[in-house]
């Protein structure tokens, strides 16, 4: 499992899909060529910077990493949805070396969903 030193730094975006019932993958919201960046501060301060061809998705809080490592919730202050402003939205977390993966699980419409964004970490 992840330690919280492991996350912390720069991400880029490599792929968002979601997940249908079936377990079959399709583009997320953005579209099939989505672009981002994650930061996580070892101070506890994060943000999250989503755009594509069908949209932007943008948000700043603080995130904390579960004692296991295997779960990270970004509290939400200020999103480019104001519905999330003040939530708290908790993501599994896989972490192969470089490679990061956030698995998001929900119920929408009484059906289950899971999308998972792949980042890498920023070389630089």
């Amino acid at each position: 499992m992840a330690a919280a030193a492991d996350l912390a730094g720069h991400w880029l975006l490599i792929a968002m899909l979601e997940y249908d019932p079936a377990g079959r993958p399709h583009d997320g919201p953005l579209g099939p060529r989505p672009r981002g960046s994650l930061y996580y501060g070892r101070d506890g301060y994060m943000s999250v910077h989503l755009s594509g061809d069908q949209g932007y998705i943008g948000y700043t809080g603080t995130w904390r990493l579960s004692p296991d490592g295997g779960r990270v919730t970004h509290t939400v202050l200020v999103s480019s949805d104001p519905a999330w402003d003040g939530t708290d939205q908790h993501r599994e977390v896989v972490l192969d070396g470089g490679r990061l993966v956030l698995v998001r699980r929900d119920t929408v419409g009484g059906r289950p969903f899971r999308a998972a964004l792949t980042w890498d970490r920023d070389p630089r």
